[in-house]
């Protein structure tokens, strides 16, 4: 929809049944309309949407299935999903370019799937996943260039799938992953061209797929992982 610049006749809209799905609206620059929402029982996906600075309105959402925002380089905050605690399934924060912060997830308790961030050139931490203690899923973690700690992350105990850790060029250190004791599937660090120790995985003693270490210009040992003893 080029031409849509609002929604504001959604005013008097309270609830959702199923998702809410924002996608290639490029004239449209707010959510205002949206406001009275009070909750939605599906997913949140906000996709391509190049001109929208403000996701202000979705204040009330406190849970969601999955929340996915994507290609919307007008966006600078997520400042309107404060109030969130819950997210069932994944979190997908892709091509933010002008988003710095995660802040606004600070209140998030409980996710029940994957978290993948990519290419998100502006953030330079992922403060606002504090609270994350465990992940069914995966976690994602490729192609943001300015994001040079994943300290946020220390309350992560356990992810059932694969971490990836791929083409952070600023990331200098995996502190913040020294909670992390198992992971199900792969994990591969590739590309960050700044990562000079592998101080932070101590604690890892499971992996249950590959383990792939490449192109990672600043590293010169493998100390980190001493701990490692079963790899499936």
């Amino acid at each position: 929809n080029e031409n849509l610049v609002s929604l504001s006749e959604l005013i008097n809209l309270q609830s959702l049944g199923g998702n809410l799905i924002i996608s290639h609206n490029n004239a449209l620059t707010s959510l205002a309309g949206l406001e009275n929402i009070q909750s939605i029982a599906g997913d949140i996906s906000l996709t391509n949407n190049n001109n929208l600075t403000s996701i202000q309105e979705l204040t009330n959402i406190n849970s969601v299935d999955n929340l996915t925002i994507k290609n919307s380089i007008g966006l600078t905050s997520l400042f309107g999903l404060n109030n969130l605690q819950t997210i069932a399934g994944d979190l997908t924060l892709h091509d933010l370019d002008n988003v710095t912060s995660l802040d606004a997830l600070s209140n998030l308790q409980s996710l029940g799937g994957s978290v993948s961030v990519r290419f998100n050139d502006s953030l330079t931490s992922l403060s606002g996943l504090e609270n994350i203690q465990s992940l069914t899923g995966d976690l994602f973690v490729i192609g943001n260039h300015g994001l040079s700690t994943v300290s946020s992350l220390a309350n992560i105990k356990s992810i059932n799938g694969h971490l990836l850790v791929h083409s952070n060029k600023e990331l200098l250190s995996l502190s913040g992953f020294e909670n992390i004791h198992t992971i199900g599937g792969n994990l591969s660090l590739m590309s960050n061209y700044s990562l000079t120790s592998l101080s932070g995985l101590e604690n890892l003693q499971f992996l249950g797929g590959d383990l792939v270490i490449r192109s990672n210009a600043a590293l010169t040992s493998l100390a980190g992982l001493d701990n490692l003893h079963t790899l499936s």
